[in-house]
């Protein structure tokens, strides 16, 4: 059993669109690494999650499981001792959000649950306004975006309802339906996965995530590398 890793917030760095509409946030966390038996060797792999909700009763097996998955493709983890990081981008200014990191070793045996690692971004500049003690309709900008494929978008809904998402291309053609549905009132992270409806790659180029709902709609700006 690997000893749990330590996550610190180390800075923030804001960021929008091309027209400087949705204001999201960029956030570096950092950890002295573990390694596959303690403090030596090197693990193998990370898994790093996060959620704008807060873990309820030390019930983190269950928040882990419904948590967002940050994607730490390529992303190893060094020897044991030395100084690890990575930047979690698309996070909406003026909520809170929670990560917690593990590791694995080379056959796969997982450590426990490192500490939890508060992001707390509720007393930055926001779009979210209030209405009533609600939040307003936010659409964060796409992450990561250049992107080669895979990208998400954070969004905050004010209440329950109807949902329509879709990635589009710079002629408005529909590529690929991201949601259509209800959704529950809260956060949510809408995830497109590089590729078109009918499963080929997109192509590299711009690509527009449309989200609406009954009373409004954002569009947010996506470019594809290859």
């Amino acid at each position: 059993m690997f000893l749990i890793l330590s996550i610190a917030l180390t800075s923030i760095w804001n960021t929008s669109d091309a027209f400087g509409q949705y204001r999201t946030a960029s956030i570096k966390l950092t950890w002295t690494a573990t390694g596959d038996n303690g403090y030596t060797g090197q693990a193998s792999r990370y898994d790093l999650r996060y959620s704008t909700n807060p873990i309820a009763n030390r019930d983190t097996v269950s928040w882990w499981s419904s948590a967002t998955v940050f994607s730490m493709s390529g992303h190893y983890p060094p020897p044991a001792g030395r100084a690890d990081s990575v930047s979690v981008g698309g996070l909406i200014i003026g909520l809170k959000y929670y990560a917690v990191l593990r590791l694995a070793d080379a056959a796969g045996n997982w450590s426990g649950f490192s500490n939890v690692a508060l992001m707390d971004l509720s007393h930055g500049v926001t779009d979210v306004e209030t209405e009533a003690g609600a939040p307003s309709f936010v659409v964060g900008a796409p992450d990561p975006s250049p992107t080669p494929g895979a990208a998400q978008v954070s969004m905050m809904l004010p209440r329950a309802g109807s949902l329509e998402a879709g990635v589009y291309d710079a002629r408005g053609r529909l590529v690929r339906s991201l949601h259509s549905g209800t959704l529950e009132a809260g956060a949510h992270t809408l995830r497109w996965d590089g590729h078109a409806g009918s499963g080929a790659e997109a192509a590299a180029g711009v690509y527009w995530i449309r989200v609406a709902t009954a009373e409004a709609r954002k569009t947010v700006k996506l470019v594809v590398v290859r």
